[in-house]
């Protein structure tokens, strides 16, 4: 441990309750580091979901747009209006 870094205890010290976040979790935190709560989606997981099924097809559509543009037929439409 570094000479200028808070040990343990100054850090339980300092803290509410004198919890330190993360200590003894291993792995990453989040949903699937909880063992006490079941996993279940939540509000911003459905969102999150949504949007990919709206999204992604529209970006396939902008990034191969180049590519299939010239075989589109405009000819039938004629000049645009003048006035």
């Amino acid at each position: 441990m570094k000479g200028w870094e808070a040990s343990e205890e100054e850090q339980r010290a300092k803290t509410l309750g004198g919890n330190i976040p993360l200590v003894g979790m291993p792995g990453r935190p989040g949903r699937m580091t909880r063992k006490d709560q079941p996993t279940r989606a939540d509000g911003f997981d459905i969102t999150m979901g949504i949007s990919a099924v709206i999204l992604f097809p529209l970006a396939v559509i902008l990034f191969t747009f180049p590519f299939w543009i010239g075989s589109v037929d405009i000819s039938s439409v004629g000049p645009p209006p003048t006035s």
